[in-house]
């Protein structure tokens, strides 16, 4: 056998990978001959994977970080930055790919542009291997089971010290490559697929961050719009929309991605959006020739779509004598469906996920896809005149129709039921338009329609990766409720086809069958078809009640707007009726088995009733005929004992009087029908009865309208989180890593100034605080701040002016601060393990201008102060018997709180007075034998970006002096400001760790996403939410050990709670959100002494009682949701919020697969519970279901079972 030859590639590759002990060579002249060989990138992305986890973070990182490095200085370097001004495309409308016509001047330019701005051959060749091979080693490490963003900085970058520049270099690369179009379209695609390969890979990892310091937005715009580049328009929509989600909590300002989604009105790019959803939705039904020959950038996509799978066209007479011939051949029994169309839908139905980022965003593109849909919709005109229908009727867009009642008694002949507009191609015939070509190229919404009635048809069909395919389903359902939810839409797909158009070809392959339309109609009647396919097989067990809430929500939406603009379509309602009725059914008798999923069970059976009811109410104003609305009542009437079932249930207001409306029509004609025998003459007697009469007892109904596009826009934003890693296949679930990532010390906060007041309170009130905070059965707090006084010279609010034991130099008055004392002790008999003593401000001695506040400290004094602080803390540790365990000098040190008179203690300390003030301590407290007691903590800067500019300056003379570095987080960082921080602070000083130490006063959504220093006082989950969100920030994002809110009790709640007990429980103005507990600022005068617990108690008790120093974090991979793992020597502890107002389920496993664990406890806060016993999660399948209920923080537990 001769011998098989290596190319040079694989050789020189497999050498370097051979064994650990290999040290990968650092001479450019290796790297470039490395780059110019042919690359197989497949054999060297597989060769780096088998290394598996050990191998690529471990024996074998140096090489893979080597190899990185070098690939990214061959593919930084040489980068122009002169870009010419992009022109727009402009569609030609036999342009059906997106390109526009070039001139010779242009081909040249193409022609041309293999390398950039004069660079030679081989530079370009070796850029673009480079780029190929930073792929190849990004796709091998990130996809490493359970990474962690530290774990990528360290083996891409080569250490968090260094991430900074690594990445940001990178990311400024892959911008200017792909923005730059002087680039060859080679290389400008290929650093697409890096930057898309890198997005998917962070997931949502700290490493994400760097995406978002560095605006690609117009560079992914520029390849879209570029016309020899458009054919990349897939990859480039997906990754922008990708980037959109990336750490979305810090949505709204700080994600630029959302922000230009939402604010673009780009024609061309908005026209290449709907081209490409046109295109890859007709792909993932059925394959075309055209993909393999025209977009190239669909050619990777060789899976069978569902009409490949299973031909679903109706048979002809050729192909029905066939198969009769046929069926006297034996043939092997079909496959399940299970297995049949297992991983459906195809990659191509990413698609939708861009194009939902659009639809939930931005007006501009909702208004061009409505153009597209029908070039000259209905316009809204008056209802046909009658007695009830003179009200003039509110805009479609108010939030509620309340002032027209929506039906009559006795005005219901025929001749009104004809009255209004039907849309029927025999009634109305369209113009013709110049552009109507144009339409037909970003003409998307019929494929995207017949996609969907495959999807929703099969969404619970399939087993394998079913939570993928719910998620579509999902995804679909969200996007036609903002298609009718808004008016321009809907006016569109309720306007009457145009000659030329086909009809909307639905999936035929689940029995039962819809009705098979024959020719064109308009589009909203294959909404209403594909809503029915949902809600007709997707019944079982485990029923996704959020979606079927959906369903029915269009359905309702699309009634209410067809009866109001009194359009009547020819439409097989009665499918609709009957299939709404058998949903009913199923619900009814197998409640007690579903698992509803996302929101109660109950919802579906609110929706159904209140469809039902609109639809018997309005039927004149919608319904084509008088028999379709003898048909409707006919259904109703049928349909009676399941509705008759919802009376002996506990009734819902949201469908109290719905339901009482519809059964009294209901009765009426089960009244008139009693005696009858025969169906026909159960319609005879229906038709004269409405005929004469209309339907009975609807003329004082009346109506709300449906929620508008607007407050679907707010509620869509988050739910892309939810859709996005089931949409790529990531729905099996978190993982809870075996690696530890960092042991907690502590979790609280400070008893400044509220003491001074408390001290005031009864005896008893006292007592029970102590226990709220300090106890297990409170808040079980393990770090209490105690405030060392100076005096409070100068500070006007007498409650902020705490006592201080100094007289003068060596002489004391330790009967002072009694006040403050008292709870110090109470932390430390209740066993609070760490207690710190911090100062904001000196004694009047060591000032400059003798006050507490609005001066600096005074230079010189170092020593007085230095051994005033160890008198002090000698006396509390060694007379008093309270272990306080560590001290700060001095609180905000950049802030002098003045002028004076002030409202709080506070004395400046300069970055040059900082190093001798901490040196002098220390030295004392070598003196006293308290340094191996006392730690030293500094320096507790008010913000993150004044700590990064003065640390330098100080803090690495002091380093051996000071136990942990501390900061305040008032400029409210962003996952990257502060992820840079942290990564500074361990460039400067890498054995130290860095505490969050102090924070406040920030009103806003419940995910923080909108946190800044702001007034206002808010007690509800929202505010409980926003500041636990960023406790998860703090330990998850940037893995700090320690965390301390600002104060733990204020009398700032804005009101007056003895005058109005319940504005305790109500967002105002005019408080402040700086406590946990509130408590009457009037408590001298009025005599209350009442303590009002907040929901921020609430959420702040889930960390306190599960988050103790000596406990364990365990990183968490494969969720989008933040969940903090606290392991303990006994349990496993998870904490996870769920900021939105839709509940969702996160299967979670344990990578420790011989950890035996068992449930024992989970608590809830949401707007209705406080730290509340709950079900307990269930185990199946190695993951246990954690059920994350709509606004809320949610702790599981589980013991260890030895």
């Amino acid at each position: 056998m001769p011998p098989k030859f290596q190319s040079k590639f694989i050789s020189t590759y497999a050498k370097l990978l051979q064994t650990p002990a290999t040290v990968p060579p650092t001479e450019k002249r290796f790297w470039d001959d490395v780059f110019c060989l042919s690359p197989d990138i497949s054999w060297l992305r597989d060769k780096m994977s088998g290394l598996g986890r050990a191998g690529l973070l471990g024996t074998h990182q140096h090489v893979i970080t080597a190899i990185f490095a070098a690939a990214k200085d061959e593919f930084d370097t040489p980068r122009t930055t002169a870009k010419d001004e992009i022109t727009p495309v402009e569609l030609s409308p036999n342009n059906t790919t997106l390109q526009t016509t070039m001139g010779d001047q242009d081909k040249a330019h193409v022609a041309n542009s293999n390398g950039s701005d004069g660079q030679d051959a081989t530079s370009v060749l070796r850029r673009m291997n480079a780029a190929r091979t930073l792929q190849a080693v990004a796709q091998a490490v990130l996809a490493i089971p359970g990474i962690t963003g530290w774990e990528i900085m360290d083996v891409m970058a080569g250490g968090v010290g260094v991430s900074d520049a690594v990445f940001t270099e990178l990311v400024g690369s892959l911008m200017d490559t792909m923005g730059n179009d002087h680039e060859s379209d080679e290389m400008r695609h290929s650093a697409l697929q890096l930057t898309l390969a890198l997005t998917c890979g962070f997931g949502q990892l700290s490493p994400g961050a760097y995406l978002l310091a560095q605006d690609m937005f117009p560079a992914i715009v520029s390849l879209i719009r570029s016309p020899t580049t458009t054919r990349y328009s897939f990859e480039a929509f997906l990754l922008l929309a990708i980037l959109a989600n990336y750490h979305r909590a810090d949505a709204a300002s700080l994600n630029p991605y959302l922000k230009h989604i939402q604010e673009t009105d780009d024609t061309v790019l908005i026209h290449g959006l709907l081209w490409v959803t046109r295109y890859a939705c007709s792909r993932s039904v059925k394959y075309s020739r055209f993909f393999s020959t025209h977009t190239s950038h669909f050619a990777y996509i060789n899976d069978r779509a569902y009409r490949d799978i299973h031909d679903d066209t109706p048979p002809s007479f050729t192909s029905t004598m066939s198969s009769i011939f046929s069926a006297f051949r034996p043939a092997a029994a079909p496959p399940p469906m299970k297995e049949l169309f297992a991983g459906q839908p195809i990659e191509a139905s990413v698609v939708l996920f861009p194009f939902f980022e659009y639809m939930s965003r931005n007006r501009v593109f909702r208004a061009m896809l409505a153009e597209t849909i029908h070039p000259d919709p209905i316009k809204s005109q008056s209802r046909p005149t009658s007695p009830r229908l003179q009200t003039t009727r509110p805009p479609l867009g108010s939030p509620k129709n309340t002032g027209t009642p929506l039906g009559s008694p006795r005005l219901r002949p025929s001749s009104l039921i004809m009255a209004g507009r039907t849309a029927s191609m025999a009634s109305i015939v369209q113009k013709a338009h110049a552009n109507a070509q144009l339409h037909q190229n970003v003409r998307c919404v019929p494929e995207f329609v017949s996609l969907a009635s495959y999807i929703l048809a099969h969404a619970g069909s399939t087993s394998s990766g079913a939570g993928r395919e719910e998620a579509y389903a999902g995804l679909i359902l969200d996007i036609l409720e903002q298609c009718v939810a808004d008016e321009g839409i809907m006016r569109a797909m309720c306007s009457p086809p145009t000659e030329g158009d086909s009809a909307v070809w639905l999936c035929r392959q689940r029995l039962p069958l819809l009705p098979l339309r024959i020719g064109p109609a308009p589009l909203i009647c294959s909404i209403i078809d594909v809503c029915i396919l949902y809600l007709r097989h997707n019944l079982s067990k485990k029923l996704d009640s959020g979606a079927y809430v959906t369903c029915l929500n269009i359905i309702h939406r699309t009634v209410f707007f067809l009866q109001v603009e009194r359009v009547r379509i020819e439409y097989h309602w009665n499918e609709l009726w009957r299939t709404i009725i058998a949903t009913l059914v199923f619900v009814l008798a197998k409640q007690d088995v579903v698992a509803s999923g996302t929101i109660p069970i109950e919802q579906i059976i609110v929706g159904i009733v209140q469809v039902l009811d609109l639809a018997v109410a309005c039927a004149d104003g919608f319904l084509p005929t008088p028999e379709a609305v003898h048909q409707l009542v006919y259904e109703m009437v049928r349909a009676s004992p399941t509705l008759q079932q919802l009376k002996e249930r506990e009734q819902s207001e949201k469908y109290k009087h719905s339901l009482q409306d519809l059964l009294m029509t209901i009765e009426f004609y089960e009244d008139q029908l009693e005696g009858t025998n025969s169906a026909d003459n159960v319609m005879r007697v229906l038709a004269r009865e409405i005929e004469r009469d209309g339907v009975h007892g609807v003329s004082t109904r009346e109506r709300e309208e449906p929620v508008s596009v607007e407050y679907l826009d707010s509620q869509m934003a988050s739910r892309a989180l939810i859709f996005l890693p089931a949409l790529f296949d990531l729905v099996n679930g978190a993982t809870v890593l075996s690696a530890r990532a960092q042991t907690f010390n502590g979790v609280g906060g400070s008893g400044a100034w509220w003491p001074n007041d408390l001290h005031h309170f009864p005896e008893s009130v006292k007592r029970n605080l102590s226990d709220l905070l300090f106890s297990e059965k409170g808040l079980g707090l393990s770090s209490y701040r105690y405030n060392l006084g100076g005096g409070g010279l100068g500070v006007s609010t007498p409650a902020r002016a705490p006592e201080t034991f100094y007289v003068s130099q060596g002489v004391y008055n330790w009967s002072a601060d009694a006040q403050g004392l008292y709870f110090l002790k109470a932390a430390a008999d209740r066993g609070v393990p760490q207690l710190t003593a911090f100062v904001n401000s000196g004694p009047r001695d060591f000032t400059t201008n003798g006050q507490s506040c609005g001066g600096l400290f005074k230079t010189g004094t170092e020593a007085g102060y230095a051994q005033y602080i160890a008198d002090t803390l000698d006396h509390i540790i060694n007379t008093l018997r309270i272990p306080v365990s560590y001290l700060s000098p001095f609180n905000e040190p950049d802030n002098s709180f003045g002028p004076v008179p002030c409202g709080q203690e506070g004395m400046q300390t300069n970055p040059n007075q900082r190093a001798a003030v901490i040196n002098g301590i220390y030295n004392k407290l070598v003196t006293k034998g308290l340094q191996s007691k006392v730690g030293i903590m500094a320096d507790e800067s008010s913000n993150l970006g004044l700590a990064q500019n003065e640390y330098a300056s100080w803090l690495p003379q002091v380093l051996d002096k000071i136990a942990v570095i501390c900061h305040h987080t008032y400029d409210f960082p962003t996952d990257a400001n502060y992820l840079s921080y942290v990564n500074y602070v361990k460039s400067i000083a890498p054995n130290k760790e860095t505490w969050m130490s102090e924070v406040c006063c920030s009103v806003g959504a419940a995910d923080a996403s909108d946190r800044k220093w702001s007034g206002g006082y808010d007690p509800t989950i929202r505010g409980g939410l926003h500041f636990a969100t960023m406790m998860m920030q703090s330990f998850i994002v940037v893995q700090e050990t320690h965390y301390d809110f600002w104060t733990l009790l204020s009398s700032m709640i804005g009101c007056s709670p003895l005058g109005n007990p319940s504005c305790v429980n109500s967002i105002n103005t005019s408080g402040w959100q700086d406590g946990l507990i509130y408590y009457d600022p009037n408590y001298a005068q009025n005599g209350n002494f009442a303590l009002y617990l907040t929901k921020h108690y609430w959420t702040m008790k889930h960390f306190g009682n599960f988050v103790k120093p000596g406990f364990v974090r365990h990183a968490v991979d494969g969720s989008n949701t933040r969940i903090l793992a606290v392991e303990s020597d006994t349990a496993f502890t998870l904490l996870a919020i769920n900021p939105y107002t839709t509940q969702t389920t996160i299967p979670v496993s344990f990578q420790d697969t011989s950890l035996r664990l068992q449930a024992t406890h989970t608590y809830r806060t949401s707007a209705t519970e406080d730290f509340a016993s709950v079900g307990l999660p269930v185990l199946s399948n190695g993951s246990w279901s954690l059920i994350l209920a709509p606004t809320s923080l949610t702790t599981w537990v589980f013991s260890k079972v030895k």
